[in-house]
């Protein structure tokens, strides 16, 4: 990532999962060649790699929406599947859903803010708020 940037490594990124699984991802951003530090660009890939591995294993879904906008402070990330859905209270309580707690801390230490809305049956939507 740090040779091609954010947007282009989220590209090859999304590339390579339509290519290995048949799921369609549509990605949008207002964003080009910007280029922001380096934990900042690690942080929001990783975020977004953790959101499309667990839609993928878990969602059961044949389409993702990824969709990032740079604001005047911000940037706003927001993954929609509209899949399975989940309990959000349920991987808390029983020990797992380490990697949702995971990219809570990750975004947290940019102070940023995730947060994450899934409903049984109508899918997950994950949105991160990151200050650049």
């Amino acid at each position: 990532m740090d040779d091609l940037g954010l947007i282009p490594a989220i590209r090859v990124l999304i590339k390579r999962l339509i290519e290995t699984t048949g799921i369609y991802i549509d990605f949008t951003t207002n964003l080009h060649q910007e280029r922001f530090d380096a934990v900042t660009e690690t942080i929001i890939y990783r975020v977004l790699q953790e959101c499309l591995s667990n839609a993928i294993k878990y969602a059961e879904v044949d389409e993702i929406f990824i969709n990032i906008q740079l604001g005047i402070k911000q940037l706003d990330i927001q993954i929609i599947d509209y899949g399975i859905g989940f309990d959000t209270d349920f991987p808390i309580i029983h020990g797992t859903g380490l990697g949702l707690m995971n990219m809570q801390e990750r975004v947290a230490s940019v102070d940023g803010t995730l947060s994450i809305r899934s409903e049984l049956g109508k899918g997950t939507t994950i949105t991160a708020e990151i200050p650049v």
